[in-house]
């Protein structure tokens, strides 16, 4: 459950990084 987690996390932070970006605009 932790791997999944890990991933889960990794994918939430690589969609929100460009979404951040595109607000910081």
């Amino acid at each position: 459950m932790q791997v999944i987690n890990r991933f889960h996390v990794q994918k939430l932070a690589s969609e929100a990084l460009p979404n951040i970006r595109i607000k910081h605009r």
